[in-house]
């Protein structure tokens, strides 16, 4: 597994395609006082050409759904991680799949974590305290 970078004020890069569950991330994570910035992705090949951009500093941390139009979240994870200046950043991933296989593959990719959607305020805390160098002054 990788080792996450120590950058509790970096972005924060969410690669996901369903506008409820954005909302409910940035909602959640106002709640939970996450003071990092969150910039927004809809699809895998606009987080490829985001992270690819030398003008755009690199994420601290990824949250990736593996179910995203264009370019799946699992081909943008091994991307990443072919990449030398990318491949330690810490990715966790935030999906509907259940599927065994999927959990298996992404721990060999070396994700910080695996959380099943819906993301309950439980599940977003478990993912929350799975990065400790988030910025959350005060946890509820």
């Amino acid at each position: 597994m990788t080792q996450p970078l120590q950058d509790s004020n970096g972005l924060i890069l969410l690669v996901e395609d369903d506008s409820d569950q954005v909302l409910f991330i940035r909602r959640s994570f106002g709640k939970l006082r996450i003071s990092n910035p969150l910039h927004v992705v809809t699809n895998g090949q606009d987080a490829i050409l985001y992270m690819a951009d030398p003008a755009h500093p690199p994420p601290a941390l990824v949250l990736l759904d593996l179910i995203v139009p264009r370019i799946r979240g699992f081909r943008v994870l091994e991307w990443m991680r072919s990449r030398p200046e990318l491949k330690e950043i810490p990715v966790a991933v935030v999906t509907s799949s259940i599927e065994p296989m999927d959990r298996r593959r992404a721990d060999e990719l070396g994700v910080v974590a695996y959380v099943c959607k819906p993301v309950f305020p439980e599940g977003l805390r478990e993912l929350i305290d799975s990065v400790p160098w988030l910025t959350a002054p005060q946890r509820p």
